[in-house]
């Protein structure tokens, strides 16, 4: 019999071996684009939230070797990718499995909050920017970035894969309204008290070597939610029809994103 009860791996959990690490890497694109965006110093104690693999954290390491890092993620197997990276590094960090929206944290701790590519996978984004703006200290720093839609949404050289989901009948979820455009997401950075918002629409090119690479990478990220809720059946005609139609043609594509910076003012 176990020695204890069995705890049920999330999504995030299974993703961890693999996060980030097939295809072209987004995630570390994004990262860099996004510390170049925030005023970082020396002395900055950083939070990144939701930290995932580490692509953010990393990103802050490399542009600023001496800050102090603190790393967050509910999924502890991300969170030890996440410090492995740290300690190669030789990095000061903290890291420590805790929801982004009920945060175990003081108020005014960090003098910048960072958040990639996670917003919209929070059941309450705007409860998670409320707590972004709590443990920020007045003058710090807010920098996030988000997909506004999936990677083939928008791009005419995917519309296939749109018309292949629908005929298969498979429901991938919306992103949430208040982030799915620079508009609604000033508005709700905003709504959580911060000043100064600035948003600009970004976009990263995919470039896949062969059919079989991009099988490998829509595996590795947040798309695995869909594939992995797909009856045995359905998931090998995807597959098929979906390498059929890729190997027909060149492999490129476009992920888009939301770049956000902000800040905190005053006692507000």
């Amino acid at each position: 019999m176990p020695d204890g009860p069995q705890v049920q791996q999330s999504v995030w959990d299974r993703l961890a071996p693999i996060y980030g690490l097939a295809g072209p890497d987004h995630f570390s694109a994004y990262a860099r684009r996004l510390v170049e965006a925030v005023p970082l110093h020396q002395s900055t104690l950083v939070l990144d939230l939701a930290c995932g693999t580490g692509a953010l954290a990393s990103a802050v390491a490399s542009a600023v070797p001496f800050a102090r890092l603190v790393a967050v993620d509910r999924s502890v197997p991300m969170l030890r990718r996440t410090a492995q990276q740290l300690s190669e590094r030789g990095a000061r960090y903290a890291a420590a499995a805790m929801d982004a929206q009920i945060l175990a944290i003081a108020d005014r701790t960090f003098g910048a909050v960072l958040c990639g590519s996670s917003l919209d996978s929070f059941a309450e984004p705007a409860q998670a920017l409320a707590e972004m703006h709590r443990v920020l200290r007045p003058g710090g720093s807010l920098g996030l970035w988000v997909a506004p839609s999936w990677w083939w949404q928008g791009d005419a050289r995917w519309d296939w894969h749109n018309d292949l989901l629908v005929s298969l009948g498979v429901r991938v979820g919306q992103v949430p309204a208040g982030l799915a455009g620079p508009v609604s997401l000033r508005q709700m950075i905003q709504s959580a008290g911060f000043q100064d918002v600035q948003i600009r629409a970004d976009e990263f090119g995919l470039r896949f070597t062969d059919a079989d690479e991009w099988w490998q990478w829509i595996w590795s990220h947040g798309f695995r939610q869909v594939v992995e809720r797909l009856p045995a059946d359905q998931l090998r005609t995807y597959r098929k029809r979906a390498l059929d139609r890729i190997g027909r043609g060149g492999i490129e594509g476009r992920m888009a994103a939301l770049i956000a910076t902000g800040a905190r003012y005053g006692d507000g």
